[in-house]
């Protein structure tokens, strides 16, 4: 927020939760706070592609990237 710029450290952001809202908040949620935070508080899975293309996923999460 404070430099008005978009995250330059992720591509992408996938994640599977109880309700679109809570998946779309999520999402947003992952380009600034690590996956470990939420999940405290929320039940989801999620795929996050990094900028250098390295893939973090939850291990419930099933899918394949293709290069």
């Amino acid at each position: 927020p404070e430099t008005l710029s978009s995250p330059k450290h992720l591509e992408a952001v996938w994640v599977i939760a109880d309700s679109i809202l809570l998946a779309d908040l999520l999402t947003t949620a992952l380009f600034f706070t690590p996956p470990k935070i939420l999940l405290k508080h929320f039940s989801f899975q999620y795929l996050i592609l990094q900028s250098d293309f390295r893939v973090i996923k939850s291990g419930e999460f099933n899918a394949e990237i293709f290069s």
